[in-house]
């Protein structure tokens, strides 16, 4: 009997699970590279955003204040912190420092040192003794204490900005120290002595009238040129360090 022999291994189902065509597998990839494009375009945006926002939030946001960190608000431009200076208001005419106790109460004496150690208060019948040089520096702070404008100027050579009328000072802690002594000759030739100086003091309750770049009873150190160029003992020049020692 003649018919159609069927192979016993052939199972028809499984024609249903074959092998996924070929291109099928090509669209796959494409999505998965395009899903990678996408991926990486976004987290390349965003890092552009967030570098535009760190360069231009600190110059809309204070950024000190975003972040609870207060401000110093004391008055001191030495040490760079702050640009105010809050200063005492002047005195009603006739007031004398002299007989104000509270200043009283403070180390008025003038101090002599040398850089080597040595400090000593300076009585001033023995101001000569210390040498030309560090008698002008006396006399200007004296100048300054008594709040008298004149004098202060009559020690300033002709380089020096001259200071208009200003208040007595409460200066205190006061120490002039002498830094070096020398010779030194000008272009024509002349021979003249110099003397440098750094000058520390406080001015208890300063009014600004004199001192305008610290506050009060704070130290900002000078460095003074004292010549006999001019053929007299002069300040030369008047240096204001930039920081507090």
């Amino acid at each position: 009997m003649s018919g159609e022999i069927k192979n016993g291994n052939e199972n028809p189902q499984n024609n249903d699970t074959a092998a996924e065509p070929a291109g099928d597998t090509e669209y796959t990839a494409r999505k998965k590279n395009q899903k990678l494009k996408r991926n990486i375009i976004i987290v390349f945006s965003s890092m552009v955003v967030f570098m535009a926002i760190c360069l231009i939030l600190p110059n809309i946001v204070d950024l000190g204040s975003l972040f609870g960190q207060e401000k110093n608000q004391e008055n001191d431009t030495s040490s760079g912190k702050n640009n105010t200076i809050i200063f005492h208001e002047t005195k009603e005419p006739g007031f004398d420092i002299f007989e104000y106790e509270e200043y009283l109460g403070l180390d008025r004496n003038i101090y002599y040192a040398d850089g080597s150690g040595l400090k000593e208060s300076v009585e001033e019948s023995k101001v000569p003794n210390y040498g030309e040089g560090f008698a002008v520096v006396y006399n200007v702070i004296k100048a300054i204490i008594n709040g008298d404008a004149d004098t202060y100027n009559d020690y300033m050579g002709e380089n020096i900005l001259k200071e208009d009328e200003f208040t007595q000072q409460q200066l205190y802690e006061i120490v002039i120290t002498k830094d070096s002594q020398t010779s030194n000759k000008t272009d024509t030739g002349k021979i003249y002595n110099q003397y440098t100086f750094t000058v520390e003091y406080m001015i208890h309750e300063n009014n600004g009238t004199f001192r305008t770049d610290f506050g009060s009873d704070e130290i900002k150190k000078q460095y003074f040129v004292v010549t006999n160029q001019s053929g007299e003992y002069l300040v030369d020049n008047i240096l204001s360090y930039t920081n507090n020692y």
